[in-house]
C-alpha cells in the first residue's frame, strides 16, 4: 500500500505517497530521535509487509488494535507474520457498561 503523508491536502501529489518499507524508515527515525516507546496501529490492517518489517526492525512495542480487530485468524496471521508484539485489549463506548474490561487488563 501507499501512504499519503499530505492526506488533509484534497490536492494531495499522489507521486510523493510512500510505501509501508518507507513509512518504517520514517517511523524508526523518529525513534531514534525521540523517546518513543510504543506505536499503535502505525500502518494499514492488511499491509502485513510492512508490520513485519517495523517489528523486524525496532525495538518498541507494536501493538495491533486494528491490525487484529478482535479476529482469531487476524491473530493467529499476526503471530505468524511476527506482524506486532502484541494485540490491544480495549472496550468501545456503547459494547457494555460493565467494568470487568479493566479488571482482565490488569
Amino acid at each position: 500500500g501507499k501512504y499519503d503523508l499530505d492526506f488533509k491536502n484534497p490536492n494531495s501529489d499522489e507521486t510523493k505517497w510512500i510505501s509501508g518499507h518507507q513509512l518504517s524508515d520514517l517511523y524508526n527515525e523518529f525513534i531514534q530521535q525521540y523517546p518513543i516507546v510504543s506505536i499503535e496501529d502505525p500502518f494499514d490492517q492488511d499491509d502485513w509487509s510492512a508490520w513485519s518489517h517495523l517489528t523486524d526492525k525496532v525495538n518498541i512495542q507494536i501493538v495491533g488494535d486494528d491490525l487484529t480487530v478482535t479476529n482469531p485468524e487476524r491473530i493467529l496471521t499476526a503471530v505468524e507474520k511476527k506482524a506486532c508484539w502484541g494485540v490491544m485489549v480495549s472496550h468501545r463506548s456503547g459494547e457494555t457498561e460493565d467494568t470487568f474490561i479493566a479488571d482482565l487488563v490488569v
